[in-house]
């Protein structure tokens, strides 16, 4: 018959072997975070993970605290410690200044996404007044803000969609058709001090509606550049305004990208492309350009007016270049009306000799 003594120390090893096993599943709950890195490319519906990353992050925070404050150990509190690490490479890393060299002679370019709905002409006006971008690229924009533009820049291409094809969009037509620009394509348009030459769309062949946005020659004063304006429609299901799957975003994201890397000449693509930096169609895109937003200071994110889109830090908009083109003087800024804050950056050939 097993005697108390005997019977105590098998409960202790029963006890110490759970608490053990206890303690691995605490250092598995800390390395789980860092699974995305390995996973985040495996599927394109890993976008909307990619979009919701500061969310996710912080509701498994507080899941994290609460559980080890249920029971004071510190093995408990590696998930936080780790969850706190993994939004800093993840999510903020992605913003961090890069070290490249000043640009010679450069061009202002500024681009807004005005929001259609809002009407507001008073940003529009202030954004160039306050920052005399040489190139304006605009999005979502109304007739007024066509005509103003043109009244300030001496060259310009533009697609101008009336507000009431616009609205009926909104009320319920979704881009269900063979051509997404077919119901409530957003108004988009380029302004410039320099003289402009449309060019054809380098990849209608590929997607149904072709370049959501206007590829355009600009007779830069350092040299002649390609630039474009780019108003990628947003990942969701796909029957929402201006909305694709993500699975169709990212073919587009596929098409322009080689169309880009096919290039001869420098190139600038800046506008509202809908995917956040820590996303597979951005780290396509910087493959083969660098971010603009990141020379010499932090990146921000640029959706605003919306508390959740707020809680993403989604920088949506981007300017991106050539390798042998640098960025100076790049910024965001918060504005009254629009629902995005405008990006505008100083572009110009690299310094000669430098490193890149």
């Amino acid at each position: 018959m097993p005697t108390i003594e005997a019977t105590d120390s098998r409960l202790a090893k029963t006890l110490a072997a759970l608490r053990q096993n206890t303690n691995r599943w605490w250092f598995l709950a800390a390395l789980l975070p860092w699974a995305w890195f390995v996973l985040r490319d495996v599927h394109p519906y890993m976008e909307f993970i990619a979009i919701g990353l500061p969310l996710v992050i912080g509701v498994a925070g507080i899941v994290a605290v609460h559980l080890a404050l249920a029971k004071r150990a510190l093995v408990r509190a590696l998930p936080i410690v780790s969850l706190g690490l993994f939004f800093l490479t993840s999510v903020i890393l992605p913003m961090r200044p890069t070290d490249r060299p000043d640009p010679i002679n450069p061009f202002r370019v500024a681009s807004i996404n005005v929001g259609g709905v809002w009407f507001s002409d008073n940003d529009v006006g202030y954004l160039d007044t306050r920052q005399s971008p040489h190139i304006m690229v605009g999005s979502e924009l109304a007739q007024s803000h066509d005509d103003e533009l043109r009244e300030r820049f001496e060259h310009a291409i533009s697609e101008i969609v009336p507000l009431t094809r616009t609205q009926a969009n909104r009320d319920g037509l979704g881009p269900q058709t063979d051509d997404y620009r077919k119901f409530g394509f957003p108004s988009i348009g380029v302004y410039s001090d320099f003289p402009l030459a449309r060019l054809d769309d380098p990849i209608a062949g590929r997607i149904d509606g072709g370049l959501p946005g206007i590829r355009a020659s600009v007779a830069a004063p350092t040299g002649e550049v390609v630039l474009y304006a780019l108003h990628i429609p947003r990942p969701g299901r796909g029957d929402g305004v201006y909305e694709q799957t993500v699975g169709e975003q990212a073919k587009m994201i596929d098409a322009i990208v080689d169309a880009i890397d096919a290039e001869t000449l420098p190139v600038v693509v800046i506008g509202d492309l809908n995917i956040v930096d820590r996303s597979e169609g951005y780290r396509d895109f910087t493959n083969i350009l660098v971010d603009g937003m990141r020379e010499e200071r932090w990146a921000r994110p640029t959706r605003s007016h919306e508390v959740l889109h707020s809680l993403l830090l989604a920088r949506i908009d981007h300017v991106l270049v050539s390798e042998s083109l640098c960025v100076s003087k790049a910024q965001t800024e918060r504005l009254l009306f629009t629902d995005h804050t405008p990006i505008y950056a100083d572009i110009g050939p690299c310094e000669t000799g430098a490193e890149t």
